[in-house]
Order: C-alpha cells, then structure tokens, then sequence
C-alpha cells in the first residue's frame, strides 16, 4: 500500500463511525477534543518533573504544558476518584495490574488471591502473577456472579495471604465489596485488597457505583477507556501512604514514559466528566444495559441475568444459539449492517462456547436513552434474523448512531473552541502558517 492509500483508509474509517454501532464492553469512543493532543508535539515529549522542582527539569519537552497533569489531571482524578493519593502513569490495565502484582503481592513465593474465571476474573492475572513468582489461588463461589465468603474466610486461615486482588473483566453483579473487606479484615487484617474496576471506573466516578475505598478497600486502579470514555491508559488510586510509595517504587522502573499526550487527553477527559454531561451518562448506562438485555430476552434470545435484573453494569451477556444461528455468525450479520459486538470463548455460564458479550457505554456516552435500546434491540434482531436488507437495516443503524451528535463533552457549536481547536491541528502540519486559516 502507499501513503495515498493508508490515508484514504483511515478517512474511510473515520468516516464509516457515524454509519457503526459499537457494543463492545472494553472499548469506549473519548471525543474529538479529548484525542486533539495525540496529534501534537506534547505527544512525543517526556515528563519526569511531576514536583516542579526547579533544578530537576532534566526532559524540558512538557515544561510548559506540564499543567495539564499537576493541575488540572491529578486534582481531578483525587476529586472523582475520593482518593488523597493517584498515579496516572500506568500505560494500560494491564500495566497497571502488573505494578499492583509486583508492588503489592508480596513477592516470590507470596500467596495471593484472585478471582476464578468462572467467576468473571481477567484470564490474564494467574499467568501475569505467576511470572513474577507469586502463588495464585481462586476465589470461588456457588454461582457465576458470586464467591463463598466462608470458604474465602477458609483460604485466608490457612494460607498467608498477603493480596486479595479482585479483577471481574466478565460481570454482570460484581462482588459486594464491602462483605469482602469485612471477611478479609476480620480474618486476615493485614491483607491488602485491591480492586481492578476498568469497567467500572466511569460508574464509580458517576456515583453508580460506590467507591471502592470508601468500603474499606486499600487501593483500586484500572483502565480509563471503557465505562469512563478517556485515552487508552490507566490509573491507581489509594489513601494509604505506604500502598501509594510501593505502587510508585515499583512503577518508577516498568514505566519510564508515561505518554504525555494521552496525559493531556485523560485531563481533557475528566473535565468533560465534571463539566459536560458525564453524571448523566453514568446513570443512563445502567438504564439502557437493562432494557436493551430485557428486550432482546423477549426477542428469544438467552440473555443471562434476568433473575436478578440481567445486570447492574454497562455488560450484558447472551447467546443466539437457541434460535439455531450460532453466536458468531450472528455477530457476522450484525457487523454487515454496522453493529460491533465482542464474541467471547469463555463467559462464565456458557460452559466454554461462544457468546456474545455486549456493552451500552459507547451508545450511551453517543447520547442514547431507554427508547433507543427498544429501537437497536428490533434492528438487531431484524438482522440476526435476517428479515430486511442489510442496506434498510444499514439506514436504521446510522439513524440511531447519529441522533445525539455533539449531546457529551464540550460542544462545537461554541465558535471560540471550535476555531481554537481547528488553528491547533493546523499548526501541526508542517508548513502551515494556521494564521491564514483563522477564518476556518
């Protein structure tokens, strides 16, 4: 291929968005104006100097622009996050897992416990922590979206446990935390318990869901692109001084360049949570998670869940296979017509076949509402089904996708910011002088 061609491709791409309908759970669209600094020089500078101490600028590449982190990121990842301590430098949510396992799990030989598959745990952390010497047994519990507490109690008594780390990727009910810490604490008191919320991080910052160290936990952390529609890249938060000096001990030396540009975007990010629309956001995904899994249940598919209210999150979980369409080839047919789904090989409660797992944060952070999951649940089921053209169907999916543009973050119609951000991207190409643009 040739530059002319890569380009093209991504224009396409670009513009295809606006025709798709993207239900993946782990993936969440940040806006325009957030992405602005992953396009601009600060995207390819280093920033070390975090004290602003100043004999200590030895990267001089952000010191203008290093406000962006200290002043406007940190104070508001303390504010959303109820947290006295962050560190934003992790690179991902594995990343960030991987500092927690080194810095917290106690080191080789050290007992820890992590949530089993089956019950929704990250099929990554067994693996990850295993590598680093640490001795890994499961929390289980009786059914997909619950653990024993009694036989956690058990665990505790009989091995020295020195992390419960809790990491569901796969949940529809996540655990009750605040029975957690009691057993943990009543059992082990000197255990620490950290929680990955990356698809959480969104609800909890919305008030959805309680914070997790407002119950007693010592440390959270995870992923800012999913339930919270940020870059890609993560966070850590505590109140314990300790926790937060062997977190940052460890992290000093598996992550040297914390990619400032999407420091800049993350900080861009929370200010459109704050200011523009994101409690509202947080609070409607649970809404549209229940109504789109209630209405695709009484379409006929075997959506998980329903006795309990099929979810308290932005996920939910089902199989097309009852209708005699596989799983998978229903996610073909759903992509043909512009809806993205996550076909997923090990769901728990789907004993190791393919299913779909589905997410309402992107849609919802794109505008929608109740009404609008009554409408895509028909459109999806049109297409699972086949009953239209996929052009019709095409139509009603752009129609969807495009009712709310521009109703989360800072609106482009305000003439001042749009000018600001197009004079900005211009005076990143080379050799534009973006002052003879100052009329775009």
């Amino acid at each position: 291929m040739n530059i002319y061609e890569i380009v093209d491709m991504l224009r396409e791409c670009e513009s295809n968005k606006y025709k798709t309908i993207n239900l993946v759970p782990s993936e969440n669209e940040a806006t325009t104006l957030s992405r602005l600094p992953l396009l601009l020089d600060l995207y390819n500078r280093y920033f070390f100097n975090d004290k602003q101490k100043w004999n200590e600028w030895f990267f001089r590449g952000a010191q203008e622009v290093h406000r962006l982190e200290t002043e406007v990121a940190i104070p508001l990842l303390q504010e959303l996050g109820k947290a006295q301590y962050v560190n934003l430098r992790p690179l991902s949510g594995l990343n960030c897992g991987l500092i927690v396992l080194k810095a917290l799990g106690g080191g080789i030989g050290a007992n820890i416990l992590t949530v089993s598959p089956e019950q929704g745990g990250h099929f990554a952390t067994k693996d990850l922590a295993e590598s680093l010497g640490l001795k890994v047994n499961f929390m289980t519990g009786p059914d997909e979206h619950s653990i024993d507490f009694d036989l956690l109690k058990t665990q505790l008594l009989e091995r020295d446990v020195h992390l419960v780390y809790v990491d569901q990727s796969n949940c529809l009910f996540p655990i009750d935390l605040e029975k957690l810490v009691q057993s943990v604490k009543e059992t082990s008191p000197k255990t620490i318990i950290h929680v990955d919320v990356s698809h959480w991080l969104g609800l909890i910052f919305g008030n959805v869901m309680k914070n997790p160290l407002v119950l007693g936990i010592d440390s959270f952390g995870g992923s800012t692109h999913k339930t919270f529609p940020g870059p890609q890249k993560a966070v850590f938060f505590t109140n314990n001084l300790e926790i937060e000096q062997k977190f940052k001990e460890v992290q000093s030396y598996i992550v040297s360049s914390h990619h400032f540009g999407a420091v800049a975007s993350l900080a861009i990010s929370l200010l459109e949570f704050k200011n523009c629309g994101g409690f509202d956001y947080a609070h409607r995904i649970v809404g549209n998670a229940k109504t789109l899994a209630n209405e695709l249940y009484h379409l006929g598919y075997d959506v998980k869940g329903k006795e309990r209210g099929y979810t308290i999150g932005h996920q939910i979980w089902l199989s097309t296979d009852n209708t005699g369409i596989s799983s998978y080839e229903a996610s073909e047919r759903l992509y043909k017509v512009g809806i993205r789904v996550n076909v997923y090989n090990s769901l728990p409660s789907f004993r190791g076949k393919l299913a779909l797992r589905l997410g309402v944060n992107e849609i919802t952070r794109h505008g929608a509402h109740a009404e609008d999951m009554v409408e895509l649940a028909s459109v999806m089921d049109d297409a699972i089904r086949e009953r239209l053209s996929v052009s019709e169907l095409q139509r009603r999916v752009k129609n969807i996708r495009t009712r709310y543009i521009n109703s989360y973050g800072y609106s482009m119609d305000d003439r001042k910011l749009r000018e600001l951000c197009i004079q900005t991207f211009l005076s990143s190409i080379e050799g534009v002088n973006c002052a003879e643009h100052s009329t775009w």
